[in-house]
Protein backbone atom coordinates (compact mmCIF):
# COMPACT_ATOMS: atom_id res chain seq x y z
CA UNK A 1 0.00 0.00 0.00
CA UNK A 2 0.97 3.54 -0.48
CA UNK A 3 2.51 5.52 2.22
CA UNK A 4 -0.89 7.85 2.03
CA UNK A 5 -3.17 4.67 2.22
CA UNK A 6 -1.66 3.75 5.33
CA UNK A 7 -1.91 6.95 7.25
CA UNK A 8 -5.67 6.90 5.71
CA UNK A 9 -6.18 3.12 7.22
CA UNK A 10 -4.58 4.75 10.60
CA UNK A 11 -7.28 8.04 10.56
CA UNK A 12 -9.87 5.28 9.78
CA UNK A 13 -9.09 3.80 13.01
CA UNK A 14 -8.64 6.33 15.20
CA UNK A 15 -12.35 7.29 13.92
CA UNK A 16 -14.00 3.69 14.51
CA UNK A 17 -12.14 4.00 17.84
CA UNK A 18 -13.63 7.27 18.75
CA UNK A 19 -17.50 6.28 17.88
CA UNK A 20 -16.73 2.72 19.62
CA UNK A 21 -16.25 4.22 22.85
CA UNK A 22 -18.39 5.63 25.74
CA UNK A 23 -18.17 9.35 24.45
CA UNK A 24 -19.03 8.02 20.77
CA UNK A 25 -21.72 6.28 21.70
CA UNK A 26 -23.66 9.13 23.84
CA UNK A 27 -22.63 11.32 21.04
CA UNK A 28 -24.64 8.87 18.10
CA UNK A 29 -27.62 9.45 20.79
CA UNK A 30 -27.61 13.08 21.34
CA UNK A 31 -27.13 13.80 17.58
CA UNK A 32 -30.23 11.43 16.96
CA UNK A 33 -32.47 13.30 19.41
CA UNK A 34 -31.42 16.60 18.28
CA UNK A 35 -32.54 15.94 14.90
CA UNK A 36 -35.99 14.72 16.21
CA UNK A 37 -36.28 17.90 18.14
CA UNK A 38 -35.11 20.05 15.05
CA UNK A 39 -37.78 17.99 13.06
CA UNK A 40 -40.68 18.27 16.02
CA UNK A 41 -40.13 22.32 15.82
CA UNK A 42 -39.95 22.24 11.77
CA UNK A 43 -43.42 20.40 11.97
CA UNK A 44 -44.77 23.24 15.38
CA UNK A 45 -43.72 26.08 12.95
CA UNK A 46 -45.38 24.55 9.86
CA UNK A 47 -48.84 22.83 11.55
CA UNK A 48 -49.24 26.91 13.02
CA UNK A 49 -48.38 28.13 9.94
CA UNK A 50 -51.72 30.61 8.86
CA UNK A 51 -51.29 30.26 5.09
CA UNK A 52 -52.72 28.05 2.73
CA UNK A 53 -49.82 25.21 1.34
CA UNK A 54 -49.87 26.46 -2.08
CA UNK A 55 -48.91 30.04 -1.27
CA UNK A 56 -46.83 29.09 1.83
CA UNK A 57 -44.76 26.73 -0.65
CA UNK A 58 -44.37 29.97 -3.41
CA UNK A 59 -43.87 32.28 0.34
CA UNK A 60 -41.51 30.19 1.74
CA UNK A 61 -39.60 29.99 -1.02
CA UNK A 62 -39.36 33.52 -1.80
CA UNK A 63 -38.49 34.95 1.66
CA UNK A 64 -36.00 32.26 2.52
CA UNK A 65 -35.02 31.79 -1.17
CA UNK A 66 -32.47 29.06 -2.22
CA UNK A 67 -29.24 31.52 -2.37
CA UNK A 68 -29.84 32.20 1.26
CA UNK A 69 -29.89 28.56 2.34
CA UNK A 70 -27.42 27.97 0.04
CA UNK A 71 -24.88 29.73 2.93
CA UNK A 72 -25.97 27.03 5.48
CA UNK A 73 -24.91 26.38 8.95
CA UNK A 74 -24.61 29.59 11.03
CA UNK A 75 -26.81 31.96 8.83
CA UNK A 76 -29.31 33.91 11.05
CA UNK A 77 -31.76 34.22 8.08
CA UNK A 78 -35.15 35.13 9.84
CA UNK A 79 -33.72 36.69 12.88
CA UNK A 80 -32.27 39.87 10.60
CA UNK A 81 -28.69 38.98 11.23
CA UNK A 82 -26.33 38.55 8.28
CA UNK A 83 -23.29 37.38 9.89
CA UNK A 84 -22.83 33.34 10.04
CA UNK A 85 -21.50 32.33 13.12
CA UNK A 86 -19.62 30.04 11.44
CA UNK A 87 -16.63 32.49 11.17
CA UNK A 88 -16.42 33.18 14.95
CA UNK A 89 -15.99 29.19 15.36
CA UNK A 90 -13.71 29.27 12.39
CA UNK A 91 -11.11 31.18 14.42
CA UNK A 92 -11.58 28.96 17.86
CA UNK A 93 -14.75 30.22 19.28
CA UNK A 94 -16.76 27.25 17.90
CA UNK A 95 -16.25 25.20 21.12
CA UNK A 96 -17.84 27.78 23.39
CA UNK A 97 -21.11 27.92 24.81
CA UNK A 98 -23.11 31.01 24.37
CA UNK A 99 -25.60 31.55 26.91
CA UNK A 100 -27.30 34.07 25.19
CA UNK A 101 -28.32 32.02 22.18
CA UNK A 102 -29.36 29.70 24.99
CA UNK A 103 -31.66 31.54 26.59
CA UNK A 104 -32.89 32.54 22.72
CA UNK A 105 -33.48 29.22 21.71
CA UNK A 106 -35.70 28.54 25.32
CA UNK A 107 -37.80 31.45 24.60
CA UNK A 108 -38.34 30.60 20.87
CA UNK A 109 -39.63 26.83 21.80
CA UNK A 110 -41.91 28.39 24.54
CA UNK A 111 -43.50 30.87 21.70
CA UNK A 112 -44.04 27.37 20.02
CA UNK A 113 -45.69 26.47 22.46
CA UNK A 114 -43.12 23.84 24.11
CA UNK A 115 -43.14 23.54 28.22
CA UNK A 116 -40.51 25.81 29.38
CA UNK A 117 -38.53 22.44 31.06
CA UNK A 118 -38.57 20.94 27.49
CA UNK A 119 -37.35 23.77 25.94
CA UNK A 120 -34.51 24.25 28.36
CA UNK A 121 -33.63 20.21 27.71
CA UNK A 122 -33.44 21.01 24.26
CA UNK A 123 -31.29 23.93 24.55
CA UNK A 124 -28.94 22.54 26.65
CA UNK A 125 -28.73 19.57 24.49
CA UNK A 126 -27.73 21.64 21.59
CA UNK A 127 -25.52 23.67 23.39
CA UNK A 128 -23.63 20.49 24.19
CA UNK A 129 -22.89 19.41 20.86
CA UNK A 130 -21.24 22.65 20.12
CA UNK A 131 -18.67 21.14 22.13
CA UNK A 132 -18.94 17.36 22.16
CA UNK A 133 -19.62 16.78 18.48
CA UNK A 134 -16.18 18.67 17.43
CA UNK A 135 -14.42 15.65 18.76
CA UNK A 136 -15.97 13.72 15.33
CA UNK A 137 -15.00 16.36 13.12
CA UNK A 138 -12.03 16.06 14.29
CA UNK A 139 -11.33 12.65 13.78
CA UNK A 140 -13.53 12.46 10.48
CA UNK A 141 -11.33 15.80 8.95
CA UNK A 142 -8.32 13.63 9.47
CA UNK A 143 -9.56 10.65 7.17
CA UNK A 144 -10.72 13.44 4.48
CA UNK A 145 -7.21 14.56 4.31
CA UNK A 146 -5.76 11.50 3.92
CA UNK A 147 -7.90 10.88 1.47
CA UNK A 148 -6.48 13.77 -0.71
CA UNK A 149 -9.08 14.52 -2.81
CA UNK A 150 -9.84 10.75 -3.98
CA UNK A 151 -13.60 9.33 -4.42
CA UNK A 152 -11.85 5.98 -4.82
CA UNK A 153 -10.17 6.55 -1.26
CA UNK A 154 -13.35 8.20 0.40
CA UNK A 155 -15.29 4.93 -1.11
CA UNK A 156 -12.82 2.57 -0.10
CA UNK A 157 -12.79 4.00 3.68
CA UNK A 158 -16.53 3.99 4.21
CA UNK A 159 -17.56 7.48 3.35
CA UNK A 160 -20.39 7.49 1.72
CA UNK A 161 -19.61 10.52 -0.74
CA UNK A 162 -23.22 11.01 -1.74
CA UNK A 163 -24.19 11.82 1.70
CA UNK A 164 -20.50 14.11 2.41
CA UNK A 165 -21.73 16.19 -0.90
CA UNK A 166 -24.81 16.67 0.10
CA UNK A 167 -24.00 18.73 2.96
CA UNK A 168 -21.03 20.46 1.44
CA UNK A 169 -21.42 24.21 -0.53
CA UNK A 170 -18.59 25.15 -2.72
CA UNK A 171 -18.16 28.83 -3.56
CA UNK A 172 -20.60 29.47 -0.69
CA UNK A 173 -20.12 33.63 -0.98
CA UNK A 174 -21.37 33.49 -4.69
CA UNK A 175 -24.54 30.62 -3.62
CA UNK A 176 -23.17 28.29 -6.49
CA UNK A 177 -23.09 24.85 -6.21
CA UNK A 178 -21.06 21.68 -7.82
CA UNK A 179 -22.27 18.91 -8.99
CA UNK A 180 -23.00 16.17 -6.26
CA UNK A 181 -20.47 13.71 -7.17
CA UNK A 182 -17.59 16.28 -7.53
CA UNK A 183 -18.33 18.48 -4.27
CA UNK A 184 -16.27 16.38 -1.86
CA UNK A 185 -13.55 15.84 -4.11
CA UNK A 186 -13.36 20.14 -5.16
CA UNK A 187 -13.77 20.96 -1.72
CA UNK A 188 -10.96 19.69 -0.24
CA UNK A 189 -8.97 20.90 -3.48
CA UNK A 190 -10.38 24.65 -2.99
CA UNK A 191 -7.31 25.31 0.05
CA UNK A 192 -7.31 28.43 1.84
CA UNK A 193 -9.81 30.27 4.09
CA UNK A 194 -13.19 29.12 1.18
CA UNK A 195 -11.68 25.89 1.57
CA UNK A 196 -11.79 25.21 5.45
CA UNK A 197 -15.02 27.25 5.17
CA UNK A 198 -16.61 24.30 2.94
CA UNK A 199 -15.29 21.96 4.62
CA UNK A 200 -16.72 23.32 8.15
CA UNK A 201 -20.19 23.23 6.33
CA UNK A 202 -20.12 19.83 6.54
CA UNK A 203 -19.30 19.44 9.96
CA UNK A 204 -21.89 18.13 13.22
CA UNK A 205 -20.48 22.07 15.50
CA UNK A 206 -21.23 23.90 11.86
CA UNK A 207 -24.36 22.42 11.53
CA UNK A 208 -25.84 22.77 15.14
CA UNK A 209 -24.12 26.19 15.23
CA UNK A 210 -26.78 27.28 12.08
CA UNK A 211 -29.55 25.05 14.16
CA UNK A 212 -29.11 27.08 17.17
CA UNK A 213 -28.92 30.31 14.80
CA UNK A 214 -31.57 29.57 13.23
CA UNK A 215 -34.30 28.72 16.36
CA UNK A 216 -32.75 31.79 18.13
CA UNK A 217 -34.11 33.45 15.68
CA UNK A 218 -37.85 32.60 15.13
CA UNK A 219 -39.91 35.48 15.71
CA UNK A 220 -42.95 34.42 14.48
CA UNK A 221 -44.44 31.24 15.94
CA UNK A 222 -46.69 30.50 12.69
CA UNK A 223 -43.54 30.52 10.17
CA UNK A 224 -43.84 28.20 7.10
CA UNK A 225 -40.71 29.83 5.95
CA UNK A 226 -39.09 28.95 9.19
CA UNK A 227 -40.24 25.37 9.16
CA UNK A 228 -38.06 24.97 5.65
CA UNK A 229 -34.95 26.55 6.60
CA UNK A 230 -35.44 23.98 9.68
CA UNK A 231 -35.88 20.97 7.60
CA UNK A 232 -32.89 21.91 5.77
CA UNK A 233 -30.81 21.79 8.50
CA UNK A 234 -32.97 18.62 9.22
CA UNK A 235 -31.41 16.63 6.56
CA UNK A 236 -28.25 18.00 7.18
CA UNK A 237 -27.98 16.67 10.44
CA UNK A 238 -29.47 13.24 9.10
CA UNK A 239 -26.79 13.20 6.37
CA UNK A 240 -24.26 13.99 8.71
CA UNK A 241 -25.90 11.40 11.33
CA UNK A 242 -25.98 8.57 8.60
CA UNK A 243 -22.12 8.97 8.36
CA UNK A 244 -21.68 8.69 11.49
CA UNK A 245 -23.22 5.18 11.75
CA UNK A 246 -20.95 4.30 9.00
CA UNK A 247 -18.36 4.07 11.22
CA UNK A 248 -20.48 2.54 14.52
CA UNK A 249 -20.99 -1.18 12.88
CA UNK A 250 -21.62 -3.39 15.55
CA UNK A 251 -22.84 -0.90 18.10
CA UNK A 252 -25.36 -0.48 21.16
CA UNK A 253 -26.18 3.10 19.82
CA UNK A 254 -25.92 2.32 15.88
CA UNK A 255 -28.51 -0.06 16.53
CA UNK A 256 -30.47 1.95 18.66
CA UNK A 257 -30.55 5.10 16.23
CA UNK A 258 -30.71 3.52 13.16
CA UNK A 259 -34.13 1.74 13.81
CA UNK A 260 -35.58 5.58 13.22
CA UNK A 261 -33.82 7.28 11.21
CA UNK A 262 -34.98 8.32 8.39
CA UNK A 263 -33.25 7.30 4.88
CA UNK A 264 -31.76 9.91 2.59
CA UNK A 265 -32.24 10.06 -1.15
CA UNK A 266 -31.73 12.02 -4.23
CA UNK A 267 -34.74 13.66 -6.10
CA UNK A 268 -33.42 15.08 -9.74
CA UNK A 269 -35.29 16.98 -12.55
CA UNK A 270 -33.48 16.30 -15.33
CA UNK A 271 -35.52 17.73 -18.44
CA UNK A 272 -38.44 19.71 -18.61
CA UNK A 273 -40.61 22.04 -20.40
CA UNK A 274 -42.61 24.09 -18.63
CA UNK A 275 -45.35 26.96 -18.81
CA UNK A 276 -44.32 31.03 -19.12
CA UNK A 277 -44.99 32.33 -15.01
CA UNK A 278 -48.26 33.90 -14.08
CA UNK A 279 -47.32 37.09 -13.77
CA UNK A 280 -48.57 39.92 -11.90
CA UNK A 281 -49.11 43.16 -13.40
CA UNK A 282 -45.91 44.94 -12.42
CA UNK A 283 -43.95 41.98 -13.22
CA UNK A 284 -45.26 42.30 -16.69
CA UNK A 285 -44.75 45.32 -17.45
CA UNK A 286 -40.84 45.18 -16.38
CA UNK A 287 -40.39 41.91 -19.06
CA UNK A 288 -42.17 44.69 -21.52
CA UNK A 289 -39.53 47.04 -20.39
CA UNK A 290 -36.55 44.60 -20.75
CA UNK A 291 -38.03 42.79 -23.89
CA UNK A 292 -36.69 39.29 -22.51
CA UNK A 293 -37.69 35.90 -23.25
CA UNK A 294 -36.02 33.31 -21.41
CA UNK A 295 -36.58 33.30 -17.75
CA UNK A 296 -35.20 32.67 -15.15
CA UNK A 297 -36.56 30.06 -12.11
CA UNK A 298 -36.04 27.26 -9.83
CA UNK A 299 -37.65 23.89 -8.65
CA UNK A 300 -39.32 23.38 -5.40
CA UNK A 301 -39.99 19.54 -4.11
CA UNK A 302 -43.00 19.36 -0.83
CA UNK A 303 -43.42 15.81 0.53
CA UNK A 304 -45.38 14.74 3.74
CA UNK A 305 -47.44 17.32 5.59
CA UNK A 306 -45.95 20.08 3.42
CA UNK A 307 -42.44 20.24 4.02
CA UNK A 308 -40.78 22.34 1.04
CA UNK A 309 -36.94 22.19 -0.06
CA UNK A 310 -35.55 23.82 -3.11
CA UNK A 311 -33.68 22.33 -5.48
CA UNK A 312 -30.44 23.51 -6.69
CA UNK A 313 -29.44 25.11 -9.05
CA UNK A 314 -31.69 27.77 -10.49
CA UNK A 315 -31.81 27.91 -14.03
CA UNK A 316 -32.62 30.00 -17.22
CA UNK A 317 -35.66 28.75 -19.35
CA UNK A 318 -37.71 29.37 -22.19
CA UNK A 319 -41.57 29.04 -21.90
CA UNK A 320 -42.59 25.48 -23.36
CA UNK A 321 -38.79 25.11 -24.86
CA UNK A 322 -37.49 21.95 -23.56
CA UNK A 323 -34.49 22.78 -20.75
CA UNK A 324 -32.06 20.33 -19.96
CA UNK A 325 -30.18 21.95 -16.82
CA UNK A 326 -30.44 18.90 -14.32
CA UNK A 327 -31.44 20.43 -10.83
CA UNK A 328 -31.80 18.30 -7.38
CA UNK A 329 -31.89 18.06 -3.67
CA UNK A 330 -30.99 15.10 -1.40
CA UNK A 331 -33.70 15.28 1.34
CA UNK A 332 -35.10 12.55 4.19
CA UNK A 333 -37.87 10.29 2.97
CA UNK A 334 -39.68 8.29 5.41
CA UNK A 335 -42.76 6.05 5.65
CA UNK A 336 -45.40 8.87 5.67
CA UNK A 337 -44.20 10.35 2.40
CA UNK A 338 -46.70 8.95 0.44
CA UNK A 339 -46.07 11.68 -2.53
CA UNK A 340 -44.38 14.29 -3.26
CA UNK A 341 -45.28 17.52 -6.02
CA UNK A 342 -42.70 19.43 -7.52
CA UNK A 343 -43.56 23.37 -8.39
CA UNK A 344 -41.71 25.81 -10.46
CA UNK A 345 -40.84 29.48 -9.93
CA UNK A 346 -39.68 32.35 -11.60
CA UNK A 347 -38.04 35.27 -9.16
CA UNK A 348 -40.28 38.01 -8.93
CA UNK A 349 -39.27 41.70 -7.89
CA UNK A 350 -42.48 41.82 -5.39
CA UNK A 351 -41.70 38.27 -4.02
CA UNK A 352 -41.48 39.73 -0.13
CA UNK A 353 -45.39 40.95 -0.64
CA UNK A 354 -46.79 38.32 -2.65
CA UNK A 355 -44.26 35.72 -3.18
CA UNK A 356 -42.81 34.29 -7.08
CA UNK A 357 -45.07 33.34 -9.86
CA UNK A 358 -45.86 29.89 -10.53
CA UNK A 359 -44.59 28.66 -14.31
CA UNK A 360 -47.51 26.16 -14.57
CA UNK A 361 -49.26 23.72 -12.46
CA UNK A 362 -48.23 21.34 -9.81
CA UNK A 363 -46.18 18.16 -10.47
CA UNK A 364 -47.70 15.55 -8.19
CA UNK A 365 -46.08 11.85 -8.07
CA UNK A 366 -47.58 8.96 -6.18
CA UNK A 367 -44.33 7.58 -4.06
CA UNK A 368 -46.44 4.50 -3.27
CA UNK A 369 -47.63 3.34 -6.78
CA UNK A 370 -43.96 5.01 -8.21
CA UNK A 371 -41.78 2.69 -6.63
CA UNK A 372 -38.51 4.10 -5.26
CA UNK A 373 -36.56 4.56 -6.55
CA UNK A 374 -36.96 5.35 -9.80
CA UNK A 375 -35.40 7.17 -13.19
CA UNK A 376 -36.63 9.57 -15.40
CA UNK A 377 -40.67 9.05 -14.05
CA UNK A 378 -42.21 11.43 -16.81
CA UNK A 379 -45.29 13.63 -15.53
CA UNK A 380 -47.11 15.47 -18.31
CA UNK A 381 -49.77 18.46 -17.19
CA UNK A 382 -52.65 19.56 -19.12
CA UNK A 383 -50.55 22.29 -20.95
CA UNK A 384 -48.43 20.03 -22.34
CA UNK A 385 -45.49 21.22 -19.96
CA UNK A 386 -43.50 17.83 -18.06
CA UNK A 387 -40.91 17.11 -15.87
CA UNK A 388 -38.31 14.08 -16.23
CA UNK A 389 -37.80 13.22 -12.49
CA UNK A 390 -35.73 10.85 -10.93
CA UNK A 391 -35.41 9.27 -6.98
CA UNK A 392 -32.86 7.23 -5.75
CA UNK A 393 -31.60 6.32 -2.27
CA UNK A 394 -28.60 7.70 -0.66
CA UNK A 395 -28.35 5.42 2.21
CA UNK A 396 -29.63 2.20 2.71
CA UNK A 397 -33.77 2.15 3.30
CA UNK A 398 -35.65 0.63 6.21
CA UNK A 399 -37.48 -2.56 6.52
CA UNK A 400 -40.99 -0.44 6.07
CA UNK A 401 -39.25 1.29 3.34
CA UNK A 402 -38.83 -1.91 0.96
CA UNK A 403 -42.03 -3.27 1.96
CA UNK A 404 -43.78 -0.79 -0.11
CA UNK A 405 -45.22 -1.99 -3.15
Amino acid sequence: PQPNSIAGMAANLHLHGFMASREGQQLLRDVSLCLKDVQFMAEACRHRSSVASSVRAAAGASIVGGSLLALGAGASVLSGGATPLVAAALVGAGTAISWGVGAQIVNSLVRLGWEQSDARTVASRMEQLKTSWSRWDHYFDKVLQECNGSVEQMTDLGINVDLLSSVMVVGAEAASYAPARCAAVMALQVGGTLGRKVLYLATGVGIIFGVSDMVAGIRNRYSSAGADCLDHYADQMCAVLHMMLNFSHGTEAQEEVQKDLPCMVLFEVSRYRLAAPAYRPGDVAKRLLAGEQDVNGYFTLTLGNGRTRIMDPAFTVRPHVEGTESVRVWTRLSDHDAACTIRAFSPSAFQLAVGNPQMGEDYSIDLVKTTVPFTNYIRFNSDQTYIWLSCRFATKPGRSMLGRP
